[in-house]
């Protein structure tokens, strides 16, 4: 990995990282970013370039968070005419012969270095690599980056010490697109979680969705206490979640990514989420017996 940062001479060639995705899968290029400026020896110029296309019409969510000497862009390749299964309507042309020299191309950039997929680790990074793409998911997370991302939020959103979510149980219950497309939580898994893991500190119980009309049968009241289900905007749910006595999450880049912000302000909050969650987080943070208590359901 170090390879693309020892050019100490010569002109600084841009580097551009691609991004795909919401305010979760952006964070992961965020903390990317983080990465390969706090290991650069003469900084290269990086550029993000934000896709919008996907299942769903994407927007850039992280942009106050950005350095202001990174450059940023904004591909429109969002095509509503593709289902929700990623498939090409009937009319869509299909293996043409700009296809296939696209395809071609793109594999020879990638054997040069100049256009390198990050999905498996930093390895094929080269000191005159162009492009990155790929999912940052996969990449490791220092502490370092944890905390710079930490301290943008709070300097972009103010921090959130006098949360009302404080002495709540906070819960994020991702649905969404994700409905239909892979196997999401049952509710009646997420209330037993819920019921586990709260204790008498919790003044409050919130749900945080993105689908309230799916959530309907959701209890109203868990161990006496309301649960609130408010339709707060990402960031703010973001902030409040950060501050929570208690977390629960589900399978998610959000929950993901509260979970590791929340470890990184405090190893000893309590944060619950999906054993599915265990092998990614080893990943990104490490052995998961090092946080007393992160728990699992």
């Amino acid at each position: 990995m170090p390879l693309l940062w020892k050019r100490k001479s010569g002109p600084s060639m841009k580097l551009r990282i691609h991004i795909w995705g919401g305010f979760g899968s952006q964070l992961y290029a965020l903390a990317l970013l983080f990465r390969l400026q706090n290991l650069s020896v003469n900084r290269r110029r990086v550029e993000l370039v934000f896709h919008n296309g996907g299942v769903t019409l994407r927007e850039p969510e992280i942009l106050d968070l950005v350095p202001s000497e990174v450059s940023v862009s904004v591909v429109k390749d969002f095509l509503p005419n593709l289902n929700f299964k990623g498939q090409t309507s009937p009319g869509a042309p299909r293996n043409t012969w700009l296809n296939s020299l696209k395809k071609y191309f793109k594999i020879i950039l990638s054997r040069l270095g100049l256009v390198v997929d990050l999905s498996k680790g930093y390895k094929q990074l080269r000191c005159w690599t162009l492009s990155v793409r790929g999912h940052y998911k996969y990449l490791p997370i220092s502490a370092d980056v944890l905390q710079q991302i930490l301290s943008c939020l709070n300097r972009s959103t103010g921090s959130s010490s006098n949360s009302p979510a404080g002495e709540s149980l906070v819960v994020h219950y991702r649905l969404g697109d994700l409905v239909g497309l892979k196997t999401t939580i049952p509710q009646n898994t997420l209330v037993s979680a819920i019921n586990a893991n709260i204790t008498k500190a919790c003044k409050s119980i919130i749900l945080y969705t993105d689908s309230t009309n799916l959530v309907n049968q959701f209890p109203r009241f868990i161990e006496d206490r309301l649960v609130e289900i408010p339709d707060d905007k990402i960031r703010v749910m973001f902030m409040n979640a950060l501050d929570a006595r208690i977390f629960v999450g589900t399978d998610s880049k959000i929950s993901f990514w509260l979970t590791y912000l929340r470890l990184a302000k405090d190893r000893f909050s309590i944060n619950v989420m999906p054993s599915s969650f265990k092998p990614e987080l080893e990943i990104t943070l490490g052995d998961s017996t090092n946080f007393q208590n992160l728990k699992f359901y």
